[in-house]
C-alpha cells in the first residue's frame, strides 16, 4: 500500500535543503580575510640572518628619557654638594690663614720673631714650672703654701719675679736639679724647633715657588734663572720677593743685551772706519785698508811699542789734522 505524503512534509524537507544551502552561503560570506604575514616574514628573516635590532639608548647609556632625567638630576645634586664642600674648604683655609696671621702678629707684639719661637719659649717655661710643681712635695707647712701661691701667680702672669719668689722656698739642690733638667730640655727642643722651622720654610718656599712658576709661565724654564731664584731663596731664608727678583733679572738681562748690541755696533763701525783709512805716500793717499791707531790703542802702547810705531803715529796725526783721517789721536 502506497504511503501518501502531505504538503507539510514536503515543505519540511525543502526547508532543510534551503537551510543547508544558506549555511554554505553564510560560510562563504563570513569567511575571515587573509591576514598579512609581512611582519612574521621579517622576523623570520632576522632570525635567519642572526641579527638583533639594537635598542635606542639616550646619552649612549640610558634606555628611557625618564632614566636620563633622573641621572641628570642626581648629577646636579652631586655638583651642588661638591661646590658646597669646596666653599666650606675655602672658608676653613681662610679662617686658618687669618688665625695664623693673628698669632704671628701677637707673637711679634710680644717681642718674638714669630709664633713658633713664642711656642718654643712657652714649652721651656712650662717644663720648668711643672718641675717646681712636682717639687712641692719636698716642702712642708707654710713654705709649701707660699711656694704654691707664688707658682699659681706665675702660671697666669709668667712674671719672672713670681717664679723667683717660689724658688726662694726650695733648697738649692732642688733649684740646681730643676735648672739642669730645664737646660737639657731646652737644648733638645731647640733642635726639634730648628728642624720644624726649616721644614716649614722649605714647605712655604716650595709653595711660593710653585705659585711663582705658575704666574711667570715659561719665564722660569731657563736654567740660569732657576739658579738665581734658588740662590735668592737660600740667601733670604725663603723670604725673597720673587716678583722683585724676576724684575731685577729682567733688568740685568736687558742691560746685557743692550751692552752687547752697543759693543757689536761699535766694533762694526770701527772695522768699517779702519778699512776706509788711508796713509800718505808722497802726499798721495795710501792703499785702502791700512790700519791706524785708535785712542785706546795709543793709550795701551808700551814704551817699546811707541818707539817702534813713532813714525806711523806722526803720519797719522798729520793726516788727521789735514782732514784726511777721522780724528782718533787728535782733538
Amino acid at each position: 500500500m502506497t504511503e501518501e505524503t502531505t504538503p507539510e512534509e514536503n515543505l519540511t524537507t525543502d526547508t532543510s535543503a534551503a537551510e543547508n544551502a544558506a549555511s554554505d552561503t553564510a560560510a562563504i560570506t563570513t569567511a575571515p580575510e587573509t591576514t598579512e604575514t609581512e611582519p612574521e616574514t621579517k622576523e623570520i628573516e632576522a632570525e635567519e640572518s642572526g641579527e638583533e635590532e639594537t635598542p635606542q639608548l639616550y646619552a649612549g647609556k640610558y634606555k628611557s628619557v625618564d632614566e636620563l632625567e633622573k641621572a641628570y638630576k642626581e648629577s646636579e645634586k652631586f655638583v651642588a654638594r661638591a661646590k658646597e664642600y669646596e666653599k666650606q674648604l675655602k672658608a676653613y683655609r681662610e679662617a686658618e690663614e687669618a688665625s695664623k696671621a693673628e698669632r704671628e702678629a701677637e707673637a711679634k707684639r710680644a717681642g718674638f720673631s714669630d709664633d713658633a719661637s713664642r711656642q718654643f719659649v712657652f714649652e721651656v717655661k712650662n717644663r720648668e714650672f711643672m718641675q717646681y710643681v712636682r717639687a712641692l712635695e719636698a716642702l712642708d707647712g707654710e713654705a709649701k703654701a707660699k711656694a704654691a701661691a707664688a707658682l699659681s701667680r706665675y702660671q697666669y702672669t709668667v712674671n719672672p719675679k713670681d717664679l723667683e719668689t717660689a724658688q726662694s722656698f726650695f733648697p738649692p739642690m732642688v733649684i740646681a736639679e730643676i735648672a739642669k733638667d730645664t737646660a737639657l730640655f731646652e737644648e733638645e727642643r731647640a733642635k726639634v724647633h730648628e728642624s720644624e722651622r726649616m721644614t716649614r720654610k722649605l714647605s712655604e718656599s716650595k709653595a711660593r715657588l710653585e705659585a711663582f712658576a705658575k704666574e711667570s709661565g715659561d719665564w722660569l724654564n731657563a736654567k740660569e734663572r732657576q739658579e738665581i731664584v734658588a740662590l735668592a731663596i737660600n740667601l733670604t731664608g725663603g723670604e725673597a720677593d720673587l716678583s722683585e727678583v724676576k724684575r731685577l733679572i729682567d733688568m740685568a738681562e736687558k742691560a746685557a743685551v743692550d751692552r752687547y748690541i752697543a759693543e757689536s755696533k761699535a766694533a762694526a763701525e770701527n772695522r768699517e772706519m779702519q778699512g776706509s783709512l788711508t796713509a800718505p805716500n808722497n802726499n798721495a793717499p795710501a792703499a785702502k785698508g791700512e790700519t791706524w791707531l785708535t785712542r785706546e790703542d795709543y793709550n795701551n802702547l808700551s814704551e817699546a811699542e811707541f818707539d817702534k810705531q813713532y813714525d806711523k803715529i806722526a803720519r797719522q796725526i798729520e793726516l788727521e789734522k789735514a782732514g784726511k783721517l777721522p780724528r782718533m789721536l787728535t782733538l
